[in-house]
């Protein structure tokens, strides 16, 4: 038995990632690492399947494997086929047993669209996620993904990916004006091939079963507690709770190193980091990330989140233009802390972070609507 924290990543799957990529084997799955999922044992009973370092072009959700007496139960299910293909290697590393339940956390497609894959592995397993969660599932994804397999959609889909590397290539990666920005735009860019290998096959499938608070998938050894704790990322994030392992998976309401904010519900979602808080964890699993072990990463995001609104509510109250925001206020400090002096991360934390929160802000602070149009 691995001590808790070893990572393993597969042989067989690295050797079957570079058969299907378009580069020479070994030298597309060197440049696409970044893309890759790894195992970390978090607890005797608990793994979860994470992208080896930050990575911002093509993100993959972390999955998490539970081990209850009768079989597994995953908590979120990858990008794509592709990625919902090695997530089932990965699994099979681990533990022999089937899987019986994959837990949707929310609605994002990179938490969703390696279900394809799973259930081809385990026909059997039940698809649950909170009903707010479903419901954003069957009326946003369907625009995107077809619901069975799709050659027309496949060969978009890949021309869309080659056509959005070559503009990365030609605009951000060439612009880069630092070595930590060159060398993560040059991590991006080598996971093209891998990328564009696991989008066949890939379609959406629905969740079978919803609750709306809290439902338990029962075990003798590993019960698993699922709860609603409020709108925070979407408007139906769900945390796994497993008292038995004092693990808490949490979804996109928690992502590491920098946050995703984008279209999120600023004051219930620091309601929703403060029950969270109290729930007696030792380890916390992000949506996206590596898992924390204590709680000063919920502190430093919640503490994000109040600044912002302390100084962006007053401005836009008072009429400011959104677009005037950023130059009148000041988060050097916020972003230190979450980057420090990392330009990669620091492009990243504004992209994906500060901005988008900047302007769900205002947005609560006028009375408009939240979340995605």
């Amino acid at each position: 038995m691995r001590p808790a924290g070893v990572v393993i990543v597969s042989g067989a799957l690295m050797l079957g990632a570079a058969a299907a990529a378009r580069a020479q084997g070994a030298t597309a799955i060197e440049r696409g690492r970044v893309y890759l999922q790894v195992a970390e044992r978090v607890s005797p009973r608990v793994h979860v399947l994470r992208q080896r370092q930050p990575n911002f072009a093509g993100v993959v959700g972390n999955t998490t494997v539970i081990e209850q007496n009768a079989g597994l139960v995953l908590v979120d299910a990858g990008a794509s086929h592709g990625s919902g293909a090695r997530i089932v290697e990965l699994v099979r590393s681990i533990s022999r047993k089937p899987v019986t339940a994959v837990v949707i956390s929310h609605w994002h497609g990179d938490h969703v669209m390696g279900l394809s894959a799973i259930l081809a592995a385990w026909p059997g397993a039940e698809v649950i996620a909170q009903e707010q969660a479903a419901a954003d599932i069957a009326a946003r994804l369907p625009r995107l993904f077809p619901s069975a397999p799709s050659a027309s959609y496949e060969r978009e889909r890949i021309r869309s990916l080659e056509a959005a590397y070559a503009d990365i290539e030609k605009g951000q990666a060439a612009q880069a004006k630092t070595d930590a920005e060159r060398a993560g735009w040059r991590a991006a860019l080598g996971a093209r091939d891998l990328r564009l290998a696991d989008v066949p096959g890939t379609h959406l499938i629905l969740a079978k079963r919803t609750f709306r608070d809290s439902l338990t998938l029962p075990d003798a050894t590993t019960p698993v507690e699922l709860r609603f704790l409020g709108r925070a990322n979407t408007s139906g994030d769900v945390v796994a709770w497993i008292p038995s392992e004092r693990v808490l998976v949490a979804g996109d309401i928690v992502v590491e190193p920098t946050p995703y904010l984008i279209q999120v519900y600023p004051s219930d979602l620091i309601a929703t980091l403060a029950s969270v808080r109290q729930i007696p964890f030792d380890v916390i699993v992000p949506g996206h990330g590596t898992p924390q072990r204590d709680r000063a990463y919920l502190d430093k995001l919640a503490a994000l989140i109040r600044t912002v609104r302390a100084q962006v509510e007053p401005l836009a109250k008072a009429g400011v233009p959104l677009d005037s925001i950023p130059a009148r206020t000041r988060f050097d400090d916020q972003r230190a802390a979450f980057v420090g002096s990392d330009a990669w991360l620091g492009y990243w934390f504004d992209a994906y972070g500060l901005m988008p929160l900047i302007e769900s802000v205002y947005n609560e602070a006028l009375g408009r609507p939240l979340g995605p149009s």
